[in-house]
């Protein structure tokens, strides 16, 4: 049995938007894993183990900018945090959408098929109703042939 052309887009589309949404996911995934690891191996600002003198005024300088850098990228880290949670989400929300999309579809399917098959049965009845029609109309024209031979016979008779 063969699809309509439009049926056979819409699963086309569906097909790639789902491969498209499995990609990113895994993307987003192995994302999120390497962000929590590197949150991990970040250092603090103390000084090394076993050194007590005090710092020079540059090392502090330097000390602080790692620091900033670390606190913006921690925070860069939450901000994306939430964005890959938002486009899961989105993700999870179109997902749901081409499954009723495809729902529709396969409905829509079903429906062209039932009213084909009544069009083809309401079809036999009209073509067996003009038979019949076409039969009676020749049964009275025979009946009126019939009653009009009669009557001139018993005119002339």
């Amino acid at each position: 049995m063969a699809l309509p052309p439009s049926f056979l887009i819409v699963m086309l589309i569906s097909m790639q938007l789902l491969s498209v949404f499995a990609l990113s996911k895994s993307f987003l995934r192995n994302r999120v894993a390497f962000m929590a690891t590197q949150s991990h191996n970040h250092n603090t600002s103390q000084a090394p183990e076993g050194v007590v003198e005090p710092y020079s005024k540059k090392m502090l300088e330097v000390w602080k900018t790692k620091d900033e850098f670390e606190f913006h990228c921690d925070q860069a880290q939450e901000k994306d945090a939430e964005i890959i949670e938002d486009l899961e989400k989105e993700s999870r929300a179109l997902g749901g959408d081409v499954a009723g999309n495809m729902a529709k579809v396969s409905s829509i399917d079903s429906t062209e098929k039932r009213l084909r098959q009544d069009e083809a049965l309401q079809e036999g009845r009209i073509h067996t109703a003009k038979r019949i029609c076409d039969k009676e109309k020749k049964h009275m024209e025979h009946t009126k042939e019939t009653v009009t031979n009669a009557q001139k016979r018993q005119k002339n008779g």
